[in-house]
């Protein structure tokens, strides 16, 4: 990352001190490095395709969407902003992920916290309800399957349309979805081939079937 953009991330971030430490890293995909700031810690990932603002934007909506649940403990994320010399950035709190093994048990019980969440939020608000009134702002209960940004696989954007049924949602747009590079022949692994095949082939025949009933 060069000097113009740390300068960028620095006025956002409203710091004058932005150093690095530590190794960095990053994934197949995308690099990163933690910085220390006038405000703690920050981890920014950066990466130089134009896909990038889309893939960090659908990043950026999904961990708020989990931070926000209060169940699990995620970086909370701060910025995504547009590189200059392409691509774009984006800004998270940083968390320090060694030693995490001793916490397995923990992490399986708050995993399902999450998932079962809205559930959650649904007796709450029956319970406010009956009460006659609310005392404090609870989340909205979600009665639909999909999200309101788009997220990605990779670059691979994903529809996140809102949709009634959950098999819609998944199976159909799912087989859909990984249609894009498996018909590229992105995927050559000879039992990931046989895997997905069978996986476009159900999914294939579902849609089929949701077409009729529309």
């Amino acid at each position: 990352m060069d000097a113009v953009m740390e300068e960028k991330i620095k006025k956002e971030l409203g710091t004058q001190k932005f150093s690095k430490f530590g190794a960095g890293g990053g994934g197949c995909i995308s690099s990163g490095n933690s910085y220390i700031t006038d405000h703690g810690k920050v981890y920014v990932k950066f990466n130089p395709k134009s896909e990038a603002r889309r893939m960090f934007d659908g990043e950026f909506a999904s961990l708020s969407a989990i931070y926000d649940t209060n169940t699990i403990k995620v970086p909370k994320p701060l910025l995504v902003l547009d590189n200059p010399n392409g691509g774009a950035v984006f800004v998270s709190e940083h968390l320090d992920m060694s030693g995490l093994s001793r916490f397995d048990g923990e992490l399986g019980e708050k995993l399902a916290r999450l998932h079962l969440h809205n559930e959650m939020v649904a007796k709450q608000q029956g319970t406010k309800e009956t009460s006659g009134h609310i005392t404090e702002m609870i989340p909205a209960y979600v009665n639909r399957f999909g999200f309101h940004a788009t997220t990605c696989c990779g670059y691979t954007p994903q529809d996140n349309t809102w949709t009634d049924d959950w098999p819609t949602a998944r199976l159909c747009r799912g087989a859909m979805l990984i249609s894009v590079p498996f018909n590229t022949m992105e995927f050559r692994h000879p039992r990931l081939h046989t895997s997905l095949s069978c996986w476009l082939q159900l999914g294939d025949v579902f849609c089929k079937e949701v077409g009729r009933s529309n």
